[in-house]
């Protein structure tokens, strides 16, 4: 934990940070960060740039989740500084709000920081200024997560697919569970099912889930039970698959939500139709009480 100010006084922050190395030149990985285009083929799925310092980046999620940034630093293939602002935890991010009349509104940063050694560049992502009071944990705790999953798939993207375009299936529902219920429902033999012990896999072990007949296979990417688990999908053309509990946002902030995501490249829309709609029949089959939220 670092202290901030804000407001004139003294008020414990939290930072969140992460570190990786990716096999990529540090001008690709600069483009994936600050053009559009490339924004969209591993994070948000939609974006908006407005480059250069003063500028601004919108990434979108659907009617889920909307995140605007002022651009602070623009230091080509070195340091990206963006700042946005909340008027409290799980509130929509916004690039300007007025001090005067929100002036309970938090103030928090994103710094990428860019190293290139050859061809391959380390990238360490800093977001700082979440608040210390419990209030914040939903929120601090999902952001830590979803920068562990989020740069993975950027690596996946730069190194496996560079310049192609992805398609993702998505559901989720928002729930009135505990995290670990959900978990439980999820990968209980009703849901996804594997004959090996998803619990003691790590990071690269080879991994194979079989839902409604089909079978996910490839190499684990993250694992936090109850809240994550991702991999690659080798027998989707090298797909990235994430089950996960996460936060809800603005109104729905203090819920939580099922998400299940398949991002793929390369593969044609009917197949990637076919497998949203497989992922929405499990949903409603595992969570039917949540019908309608």
């Amino acid at each position: 934990m670092t202290r901030a100010k804000n407001s004139g006084t003294e008020t414990p922050r939290r930072i969140a940070e992460e570190k990786i190395e990716i096999g990529a030149p540090v001008e690709a990985v600069w483009r994936a960060l600050t053009e559009a285009e490339e924004i969209e083929r591993w994070f948000a799925p939609e974006a908006r740039v407005t480059p250069g310092a003063g500028g601004k980046i919108w990434w979108h999620w659907q009617s889920m989740f909307e995140w605007e940034q002022r651009i602070e630093i623009w230091e080509p293939n070195r340091h990206l500084r963006t700042t946005y602002a909340q008027v409290g935890p799980g509130a929509t991010p916004q690039a300007d709000i007025d001090p005067q009349s929100q002036p309970q509104a938090v103030h928090l940063a994103i710094d990428f920081h860019l190293e290139g050694r050859g061809g391959i560049t380390v990238l360490r992502v800093v977001h700082s200024g979440f608040g210390a009071d419990a209030s914040w944990d939903m929120e601090y705790d999902g952001v830590r997560r979803g920068w562990h999953f989020e740069l993975r798939s950027l690596r996946h993207y730069l190194e496996r697919h560079p310049g192609v375009e992805r398609k993702v299936a998505w559901v989720r529902k928002a729930i009135e569970l505990t995290a670990e219920e959900a978990w439980a429902r999820l990968l209980d033999g009703n849901g996804f099912t594997s004959q090996l012990d998803l619990s003691a896999l790590k990071p690269g072990s080879e991994y194979s889930l079989a839902v409604a007949g089909d079978v996910f296979r490839g190499a684990v990417t993250t694992l936090n039970p109850p809240y994550e688990f991702s991999g690659t999908v080798a027998n989707l053309s090298d797909a990235l698959l994430r089950i996960a509990v996460e936060p809800g946002h603005g109104d729905s902030a203090a819920t939580l939500g099922v998400w299940l995501w398949v991002a793929t490249w390369g593969l044609s829309q009917a197949s990637v139709d076919a497998i949203y709609a497989q992922l929405q029949a499990l949903l409603d089959r595992l969570f039917p009480e949540e019908e309608g939220r």
